[in-house]
């Protein structure tokens, strides 16, 4: 078989951003003298919220500010530019690229998955479907420091293969997705970056949405923090 490395990830990523340098700064947008967006700003402030927040009225942006802290630690502040790990929120970027592929007639959603990655077999066949409705029944998903690239990931969660008692019934597994994303691969012989950035991220010009990997964005990373006995 031909192995999806994570570097062809990052070969394509570093090659996307050569010579590209920073991506251009956004700016605050805030109008005191506005009522309804003075108290929007009064509460933010006083809740503790610490974010990046933009909102757009009428296809306006009205309002872009940033609270809080995106390092602490260093005093960095949040901005405009500050970027966020968005986490399962990718699942959503997964979703439509699956759908684009539906309409351009090069899967089908009923479809078993080993149709488009033939050693993938399981004791039951899994339809596109049931990973996207999370009623697979592949065990839970653990990610490992192991795992180097897309492939060895998706091989280790076949391995595992299917619990019989979650067959058919839904179960939140981010191994569903990662299956998925590996079809994306398959089927249009792409790394997922690739198939993120030229049919999603350029097409709507999302300029400030980056993969981890892109370095050029690292300085506008937030780091994640969390609140427990002791305080944050």
């Amino acid at each position: 078989h031909k192995e999806t490395k994570l570097s062809d990830n990052a070969k394509y990523l570093i090659d996307r951003n050569k010579g590209k340098g920073e991506p251009s700064k956004l700016k605050e947008v805030y109008n005191s003298k506005d009522p309804k967006y003075k108290k929007i700003d009064r509460y933010l402030q006083n809740s503790l919220f610490n974010g990046s927040v933009a909102i757009y009225e009428n296809g306006k942006l009205k309002m872009s500010k940033g609270y809080g802290y995106q390092d602490f630690e260093k005093g960095i502040k949040n901005t405009p530019n500050t970027m966020f790990l968005i986490g399962s929120a990718q699942k959503f970027s997964t979703g439509l690229l699956l759908k684009q592929l539906e309409e351009e007639h090069k899967i089908n959603i009923n479809d078993p998955v080993s149709k488009y990655i033939p050693w993938f077999k399981t004791s039951k066949p899994i339809p596109l479907k049931d990973l996207m409705l999370h009623q697979s029944g592949l065990y839970k998903y653990k990610s490992s420091k192991d795992y180097k690239n897309l492939d060895q990931a998706v091989r280790a969660i076949q391995k595992r293969g299917i619990d019989p008692k979650k067959y058919k019934k839904h179960m939140y597994n981010d191994g569903n997705y990662l299956v998925l994303a590996k079809v994306i691969e398959e089927v249009t012989g792409k790394s997922y970056a690739e198939n993120y950035y030229t049919k999603i991220g350029d097409p709507l010009k999302l300029q400030h949405s980056a993969f981890y990997d892109e370095k050029s964005f690292r300085k506008y990373l937030a780091k994640g923090y969390s609140y427990n006995s002791t305080g944050l």
